[in-house]
């Protein structure tokens, strides 16, 4: 099964993108219309939320923007799910100045909010150019595991590698089955 996702472009314009989804895995269309029982029990959740109302290029909404205002949606999949049922890991990605807008309250919600449903979060702030890309992007990494791990846990940050390869495994043995998610933008 073929799912095609279009994504603008910088000139105006929109490409298209195929994830070519296979049978036994599982595919969502819209993170706002789906509910905490469709998503398959795993142990990690990667992804980030729309940066566009917290960039520095943006109209600095923060977390009150319609877009970036999609992380609650993540919070409300996560609370909605049995505590034990939960991803044991999160990793969310988003630009460097989600940790300036509004002051910073912006963040600690972020922060505050995945504490108060079981998780402990460290955090960084990485640049892509001294991870073997060669470009500058900063990007804040939130990397959250579930409270029972905090005590005794594995230091993610920082994170000093420069020659390109994976910083870290967070979970050992094989790799399961990808999960593929199409978010929809809400409209500017």
């Amino acid at each position: 099964m073929k799912k095609y996702a279009i994504y603008p472009t910088g000139g105006g314009g929109e490409r298209p993108c195929i994830h070519d989804i296979q049978e036994d895995e599982w595919y969502g269309e819209d993170i706002t219309k789906t509910e905490p029982g469709d998503l398959p029990r795993v142990n990690l959740w990667a992804g980030g939320f729309p940066c566009q109302d917290i960039s520095v290029s943006g109209r600095q909404r923060g977390l009150a923007g319609k877009r970036s205002s999609l992380f609650f949606e993540i919070v409300r999949l996560l609370k909605g799910t049995p505590a034990e049922d939960r991803p044991e890991w999160l990793v969310l990605e988003n630009v460097k100045n989600l940790l300036s807008v509004n002051r910073g309250w912006d963040f600690a919600t972020v922060l505050c909010s995945l504490a108060e449903i079981g998780y402990h979060i460290e955090y960084g702030l990485l640049n892509s150019r001294f991870h073997g890309v060669p470009q500058n992007r900063e990007r804040i990494y939130l990397v959250a595991y579930r409270h029972f791990r905090a005590s005794g846990g594995r230091k993610i940050f920082p994170a000093t590698a420069s020659d390109g390869k994976a910083l870290i495994q967070l979970i050992g043995g094989s790799q399961g089955k990808p999960a593929h998610f199409h978010l929809l933008t809400p409209e500017a």
